[in-house]
This record gives structure tokens, sequence and C-alpha cells, in this order.
């Protein structure tokens, strides 16, 4: 099946067999299988496409060499519509521990110290490898919830 772009309301009324949520490594190869099967599929994502142009790809670099701190999402703009955590959202609270004022509200004892990033291809354009360590509960969803 050909590959499209389609965006806003040029996808309404239309209709799909399968929608895919994330256009990361795992949406991406799932919207190929099922399109390679024939299926008409259509991936959402919240990010902007950034550098899949050349335009894009320059004004990435200009974003990172001009920002005063380099952290891993210094490269990419904000997005308001879709926002990201950022690891310059972290401070040292009053009691030697840290909290978080930015896109995600933490109030734990250790916040997410890490960042990710909404855009065209999630992870496959950011991925720094920080992998959250998972709890006993997430390993009995299907018995627990079925």
């Amino acid at each position: 099946m050909p590959l499209t772009t389609t965006t806003g309301a040029r996808v309404h009324g239309r209709r799909y067999d399968a929608i895919v949520v994330g256009s990361g490594w795992a949406g991406s190869l799932v919207a190929r299988h099922l399109g390679l099967q024939g299926w008409k599929v259509l991936v959402l994502e919240a990010g902007n496409g950034g550098t899949d142009t050349w335009a894009g790809f320059q004004d990435s670099l200009r974003t990172f060499y001009t920002a005063p701190l380099k952290v891993p999402n210094s490269a990419y703009r904000p997005n308001r519509a879709a926002p990201f955590p950022d690891v310059l959202d972290l401070h040292a609270d009053d009691k030697g521990g840290f909290s978080s004022r930015g896109y995600f509200v933490q109030t734990g004892p250790m916040p997410y110290g890490t960042d990710y990033l909404r855009a065209l291809c999630g992870a496959g354009m950011h991925w720094l490898g920080a992998i959250p360590r998972m709890h006993p509960e997430d390993f009995s969803t299907r018995a627990a919830f079925h």
C-alpha cells in the first residue's frame, strides 16, 4: 500500500482498518506490517516533524547550539500541543531530595530523573536508554484484568 501523509480535517470521515498511536519503533513496525497486508492504517502522532526535512534538521542544530544548557532535549523546540518532560524541570528541595515542577507532576521520593521526546518517530529520534524499574503488578496485568 502506498504511504500517504494526511493531517487534520482530511482524516475526518475516512475509514481505517487499524489505528496505531505513535510512530516510534513499535508503532512504525506495526503500521508497516499491517500496511503490507493491505490494511488501511492511520498512525496518530503527537509530536512535530522537526528533523524530517533538511530545514528542520538545520533548525534543530541551531536550537541545540544556542541552548544555554546542553541536555538531551536541547535540540528540540518545546511543543505546547504535545509537552514532554525535561531534566531541567528537576529542582533540589529543602529536604535534600528533588522535585519536578514541569510537565510531570511528581511527588514521590525519587522523581523520574530523565526525559523523553514527543516527536515524529518517537524514541527512534531520541532514546536515552533509561528504563524505569517495573513493579510486580506489571507482570500480572493479564491475570488481574482479564
